[in-house]
Order: structure tokens, then sequence, then C-alpha cells
């Protein structure tokens, strides 16, 4: 298991960073600004009483800069959510780095056994 998230993780990482760096540029080239808008609006309003919407929307706006950011909240969060926006990237950033501690802890108790065999 831990060969396998060694040659995986990477690869998925990878990935991410590449939509992550391509995606924006794409859809500022193809798309007007009142476009924009009316997509992010419409891509709340679906997610918003989802489950996980908020892990999601931390994680749709997380290319962001702060600039940038402050900008997509005050756009596209309503309500209460703007307010819950950092508690929901904090949290979400704890649970992700549980998964990590989790993955290491494994692999150092796959290690052990390893050298006990």
């Amino acid at each position: 298991f831990v060969e396998f998230l060694d040659n995986f993780s990477p690869k998925l990482l990878g990935y991410f960073h590449l939509e992550e760096t391509i995606m924006p540029n794409l859809l500022q080239k193809h798309f007007q600004p009142d476009d924009r808008a009316r997509i992010q609006s419409r891509v709340y309003d679906f997610l918003k009483n989802r489950k996980y919407a908020s892990e999601t929307l931390v994680l749709q706006s997380r290319w962001l800069n702060a600039e940038h950011l402050k900008a997509w909240k005050a756009e596209t969060l309503k309500g209460t959510a703007r307010v819950s926006y950092n508690m929901w990237r904090m949290k979400l950033e704890k649970s992700h780095q549980m998964i990590v501690t989790e993955f290491k802890q494994r692999a150092v108790e796959d290690e052990l056994e390893a050298l006990q065999a």
C-alpha cells in the first residue's frame, strides 16, 4: 500500500497542480466576466445545500491569491457563508493534516512490521 501511495501521490498532486494553473486561464479565455459571475453564482447555489458543501467551496477557491479570494468571497458567498468561510478552511486544512498524519503513522507501522517479518 505504501509503495502504491508513493507512486500515486506525486501523479495526483501533479494533476491537481496542472488543473489549478491551467483552468483559470482557460476560463478567462473562453468566458466573459458576466459569464463568470453567473456561473459562479449557479455553482454556489447548487453546492450550498449539498453534502460537503463547505469543503467543496474551500477546495474550489484554493488556488486564488489573497486579493482574488477576497473578491470571490464578496461576489459568491452569501449570508453567513461569507463569515463562515475562514472556519471552513481551517477545518478542512486540519482534517487534511490528520489524513497525512495517519498515512505517516501507517507507513511507520508497515516498516516496523516488515522489519519484524
